[in-house]
């Protein structure tokens, strides 16, 4: 837990842009003590990130492709919003999602969401094509 809240969530709090979902998924048998203190963590970041803890071992890596249902619903979700998890969803079945896998030992650079947006966004065509 040390590890996660010294480099990982603030290197993803303190992006250039806000503009993303951050799905943690956890072991849903966690304990009370650590899920309490992950959620405390996560109250106190998410004035500047959109963020949501899934107590779930699965382990969809596609978002656009996962059962929302089976993964988003009320026993699961331990913090966040659902109602903004169902309407991105829905939106990424016509739309471009980027995803990322981030480890709790992970970090990322402070304008790596920014940047990759806007390459994406800037190439949207060739991107479309299969390129």
């Amino acid at each position: 837990m040390e590890i996660f809240e010294s480099f990982c969530l603030p290197t993803v709090q303190h992006q250039t842009n806000s503009n993303f979902l951050w799905i943690i998924r956890t072991d849903p048998m966690l304990d009370e003590s650590l899920k309490s203190r992950l959620l405390h963590l996560l109250e106190n970041a998410s004035p500047w990130i959109n963020v949501m803890l899934i107590g779930s071992n699965e382990n969809p890596e596609i978002f656009r492709e996962l059962i929302f249902d089976r993964m988003f619903n009320e026993d699961l979700v331990w913090y966040g919003s659902i109602e903004i998890a169902k309407k991105l969803h829905t939106m990424a079945q016509s739309h471009f999602v980027l995803e990322t896998r981030l480890d709790a030992d992970d970090g990322l650079h402070g304008n790596f969401m920014e940047s990759l947006q806007q390459d994406v966004f800037q190439n949207e065509n060739a991107y479309s094509r299969g390129w």
